[in-house]
């Protein structure tokens, strides 16, 4: 009787559940290219269960049984409580080294190795509490942060990156001076404090191993005028008044268009990605080689095994390259 109104009831609260875990997540990060969303989405909502089945779950069971062996208390159905608390220890054990493996399996790091993840299974569980505390800091602090800004008439665009080299500080020049070319105003660059910034700095752990990024540096944020943009390891968030947040995003993904910091985010497009930054940085090369190159990777980018986004990420990037060396063939002749 019982059984299909539970089961209407399971699938609402497990689409309620993922539709929040997205929500949070492209909160923060934005639209994730390379179908990465739900991979981040999956480990977020595995991080987190993680969180509150070992400080929660787990606090209790541990208080119950304290309490049993010391005849405080007893067990209405030994048998069935008892399970549950061994499905909870099991949770708290087996859940973290899942959520690598799936990081593993998405090819979230470069290839797949069973033994790199048996190499890294100890440092899964302090990973699952980064993620976890920072997605339950993003449902407390998002929506309170969202009022906050709709109240100023600001918006919000975001420009999911990671960070590569330990390039941040390249990153975070690039911010300013785009600022101040695009505002006319000086940009002050001061550590990200409040509410936003708390979710970042909980997370920079995860971020670091899970994610590839390098960067260990607080977040930052560049502030010019009334546009503020906040700078972490996985993303750049463009915060201004409604009429110019647009803009404003277009100005720094130009500016970001080969860089030291990844615009995609699967093995595949990073190193194709990894190709225009040397192909960019290329010292003794002429015009017609340089463009040979380029050429190369143009072609390897439409036969990549890439999203469609990621595509469009690559292409928009080489289109960029094109751009460039015609703008400065032009100057050649003019001068």
């Amino acid at each position: 009787m019982l059984a299909a109104p539970l089961f209407v009831i399971s699938q609402a609260l497990g689409r309620a559940t993922s539709f929040v875990l997205g929500w949070a997540t492209s909160l923060f990060f934005g639209q994730i290219p390379g179908g990465k969303e739900r991979v981040v989405s999956m480990l977020s909502a595995i991080a987190l269960a993680w969180v509150i089945l070992t400080y929660v779950g787990g606090t209790v069971s541990a208080v119950v049984l304290i309490l049993e062996s010391l005849k405080i208390v007893t067990l209405r159905d030994p048998t069935t409580d008892d399970a549950r608390i061994q499905a909870a220890l099991i949770g708290i054990i087996a859940l973290p080294p899942i959520l690598l493996l799936v990081a593993e399996a998405s090819h979230l790091v470069p290839g797949t190795s069973a033994g790199r993840w048996l190499r890294r299974i100890p440092e899964s569980y302090p990973i699952a509490l980064s993620l976890g505390t920072g997605v339950a800091l993003m449902l407390v602090v998002g929506p309170i942060v969202l009022v906050r800004r709709w109240r100023r008439g600001l918006r919000t665009h975001h420009i999911p990156v990671l960070v590569a080299d330990g390039k941040f500080d390249t990153l975070v020049n690039d911010v300013a001076d785009e600022l101040r070319s695009c505002t006319g105003d000086d940009a002050m660059i001061t550590k990200l404090e409040g509410l936003w910034a708390l979710p970042m700095r909980a997370m920079r752990y995860a971020a670091e191993r899970l994610f590839r990024s390098v960067v260990r540096a607080e977040p930052i944020l560049i502030a010019a005028g009334a546009v503020e943009v906040a700078a972490y390891a996985m993303d750049v968030n463009v915060t201004a008044p409604a009429e110019d947040a647009y803009w404003l995003r277009a100005a720094l993904y130009k500016r970001f268009g080969v860089g030291h910091m990844h615009l995609t985010w699967s093995a595949t497009s990073q190193k194709l990605e990894r190709r225009l930054w040397e192909l960019r940085e290329a010292r003794g090369l002429t015009r017609d080689e340089r463009l040979r190159r380029l050429d190369g990777i143009a072609r390897d980018v439409d036969r990549a095994p890439v999203g469609s986004d990621e595509w469009n990420v690559l292409y928009r990037i080489v289109l960029q390259e094109r751009v460039e060396q015609s703008r400065d063939l032009r100057e050649e002749r003019t001068a």
